[in-house]
């Protein structure tokens, strides 16, 4: 069984990139403009609006699970010899 690139995939992975560009791309143009700030109270972000990613990132996500549905037996065989790790110690 093979799997090869998803145009579904890769045309949602480019609406999230664009949409983050868009959303992220904005507030660092406006950082960029906005006068130096004079103390560290001052450094808080104001909400970039990153909840507007929510949907185009659940549309990439979908798509890649839908891509690999065909082979997620063969990954779940492939991890099932994989050692546990034990939990870190909290002794430092």
């Amino acid at each position: 069984m093979e799997v090869g690139e998803s145009r579904a995939v890769g045309e949602s992975y480019a609406g999230l990139v664009a949409a983050t560009r868009r959303i992220a791309g904005t507030a660092i143009h406006d950082a960029w403009l906005a006068a130096p700030v004079g103390a560290d109270a001052e450094m808080n972000m104001p909400d970039l609006g990153l909840g507007a990613l929510r949907t185009p990132r659940r549309q990439y996500l979908d798509a890649v699970a839908r891509n690999l549905r065909p082979i997620r037996s063969v990954i779940e065989r492939s991890t099932d010899s994989l050692p546990v790790e034990s939990e870190p110690s909290k002794s430092l």
